[in-house]
């Protein structure tokens, strides 16, 4: 039986090797996208609302992030917490008794990201390194990237998941990536344990899931990394639906940072659903610049009057809201809609 050894003495065990590869990153995209949400609850007479709506940030694959974000019938935002807008709604205002309606413009530049091998004697480009509270934020072991639980230590160990010595970031994190895309099987569920450690027992999760377990097994071996949650670049279409769930272009990638590098993308998912083909590696170190990112698994805690303290994630597709009031919120009716014109910036092939 293997002894369970702690994740920071299994990192003292082995060195990474210098940078072999640089990003290629090119400007892909302009878009307008436009996020409309309504909430219906007949059962419910609202006395307030808290409703949160993401705000996205300039990050490596995208920038000149612009949005416009509103709620029909509020005046302005409560508050702005980083990367998102948080409205509060009066019931006494009859359009907000049972129910409201969001609206987010969003425009943006996306950017294409290619890993690339350096060439024999080719010197790596310079980067900058992230920032000491940085590492600490995308190193964190938590109730969803539980990579410091006892299960999923002992599961890095028998699959072989530790980094060998001498092996950089990119190796390491692409080994990670070929084992579960081979090992792994899609599944998606209204209501799943997106846990690692629940995830890496259960072989099978959706994006959201695998692209956790991915980040967690590189925090495990102390490369810092995070999910990446939005929407596809791309209009929803009608009747599109995913086990018979309506889909409106909602994804979850990740990416991980490789010193001397920079963030590298991956898309757990997509690898897992290649399978065996994923050896191609069009899912990991390849980004086309076709999806924005509206969220990032920051931790957040806002004391709002009336409604104690709010915790919840900040890597939303969408908005979340609190409500107090008489009656019960279900059943809620929904109707969403995501709209996106996009202009591309890469030159025509012929």
């Amino acid at each position: 039986m293997t002894p369970f050894l702690g994740p920071l003495l299994w990192t003292s065990l082995v060195l990474a090797a210098p940078p072999t590869h640089r990003l290629e990153v090119t400007p892909a995209k302009e878009i307008e996208a436009v996020l409309t949400q309504e909430y219906s609850f007949p059962k419910f007479q609202a006395t307030e609302w808290v409703v949160v709506i993401p705000k996205p940030l300039d990050l490596p694959c995208q920038d000149k992030v612009r949005s416009n974000v509103e709620i029909a019938g509020s005046k302005k935002p409560a508050m702005e917490p980083r990367g998102l807008v948080l409205y509060r709604l009066s019931g006494k205002e009859k359009q907000f008794q049972q129910g409201f309606q969001v609206q987010a413009r969003y425009s943006a530049t996306l950017f294409s990201r290619r890993l690339i091998a350096l060439d024999s004697g080719e010197k790596p480009p310079a980067t900058v390194d992230l920032k000491a509270d940085e590492r600490r934020e995308w190193l964190k072991s938590s109730k969803d990237f539980d990579w410091e639980s006892k299960d999923f230590q002992q599961w890095l160990t028998k699959e072989n998941l530790r980094r060998q010595d001498q092996e950089s970031d990119v190796d390491l994190a692409r080994r990670i990536f070929l084992h579960i895309s081979t090992q792994f099987k899609y599944h998606y569920a209204v209501q799943m344990d997106r846990a690692a450690s629940a995830v890496c027992r259960a072989g099978k999760s959706d994006c959201g899931g695998l692209s956790g377990m991915y980040v967690s097994a590189l925090r495990a071996n102390q490369v810092p990394a995070r999910t990446l949650a939005g929407r596809w670049a791309l209009s929803a279409k009608k009747d599109d639906q995913i086990s018979g769930i309506v889909y409106y272009q909602v994804h979850v990638k990740a990416e991980f940072f490789a010193d001397g590098i920079g963030w590298v993308p991956v898309d757990m998912a997509g690898g897992v659903q290649q399978g065996d083909k994923a050896k191609d590696l069009r899912y990991f170190g390849n980004d086309k610049g076709d999806f924005l990112v509206l969220g990032l698994p920051v931790n957040h805690v806002i004391d709002v009057k009336g409604f104690d303290k709010l915790s919840f994630r900040g890597d939303l597709q969408g908005s979340t809201y609190w409500g107090v009031g008489k009656g019960t919120m279900d059943p809620v009716k929904v109707t969403e809609d995501w709209k996106v014109e996009a202009k591309s910036l890469l030159p025509d092939k012929k």
